[in-house]
C-alpha cells in the first residue's frame, strides 16, 4: 500500500494518495499494536513530504502536526522529536518557496543531527533499531540537501559548495540524493560565478 501512495505521489495524485491512508492506518495497527507510535509517526512523516512535494500544503502541515502530537505524548519534546518537527518545517516552508525560512528550520535539524555533541537524535525507546538508525541517517542527509538547495535559491552558496563535495567524494548516496546534490552543486557553482565547474 505504501508503495502504492509513493507511485500515485510521483504521479502528482495526492487525493488518490489519501484515499488509502485508511487502510495504512489499519494494517499499521493491525502488524505493530495500537501503542507502537514510531512506525505510526514515521508514516505519517512520509505522507507530509509527499504532500508537500504535490504542493498540498495544508495536508502536508496537518500530517506533520498530527506526527509531532503523537511522539510528544509518547517521549516529550525530545531532540528526536525536535529533529523531526524541524526537517518536517524546513520541507513544507521550502514548498512555499519560504527559503529563509526553510534554511532556519533545515539548520536547526542539521545542527542537532550533524553536530557531534548533539548527534544522538533516537527517540528514546529500547524498540529502536539499526533500520531505524539508517532511516535517521537518510533523513539528515536528505535534510542537509534540502538547506544546500535552499541557499541555492537565495543565491547564496555560503558553505553549500565544500558541503556537497565532501558528501559526494565520501558517497554512500543513493541515485536520488546523488542526482539532487550534483544538480544542486551545479547551481551553486553557477551562483558563485563557476560556470566550467558547473558544466562538468
Amino acid at each position: 500500500l505504501t508503495l502504492q501512495q509513493s507511485l500515485l505521489s510521483l504521479l502528482h495524485r495526492p487525493e488518490e494518495y489519501l484515499q488509502l491512508e485508511g487502510q495504512v492506518d489499519i494494517l499499521i495497527k493491525q502488524l505493530f499494536g495500537e501503542n507502537n507510535p514510531l512506525v505510526k509517526t514515521l508514516h505519517l512523516f512520509d505522507v507530509c513530504g509527499h504532500m508537500a512535494s504535490n504542493h498540498y500544503l495544508t495536508e502536508a502541515r496537518e500530517y506533520a502536526d498530527r506526527a509531532i502530537r503523537l511522539l510528544t505524548d509518547a517521549f516529550g519534546f525530545c531532540p528526536y522529536v525536535e529533529f523531526m518537527e524541524a526537517v518536517c518545517n524546513s520541507r513544507i516552508a521550502f514548498y512555499m518557496e519560504d527559503y529563509h525560512c526553510c534554511i532556519d528550520e533545515a539548520t536547526i535539524a542539521n545542527t542537532l543531527w550533524y553536530t557531534p555533541e548533539y548527534g544522538q537524535v533516537a527517540p528514546p525507546t529500547s524498540n529502536w533499531t539499526e533500520d531505524g538508525a539508517r532511516g535517521i541517517e537518510q533523513t539528515g542527509i536528505q535534510n542537509a540537501l534540502l538547506l544546500c538547495n535552499a541557499y541555492a535559491k537565495i543565491n547564496h552558496p555560503k558553505g553549500s559548495i565544500d558541503f556537497l563535495e565532501e558528501l559526494l567524494e565520501k558517497g554512500g548516496l543513493d541515485f536520488y540524493q546523488t542526482t539532487s546534490a550534483e544538480i544542486t552543486l551545479a547551481e551553486l557553482y553557477l551562483v558563485d560565478g563557476r560556470e566550467e565547474d558547473a558544466r562538468a
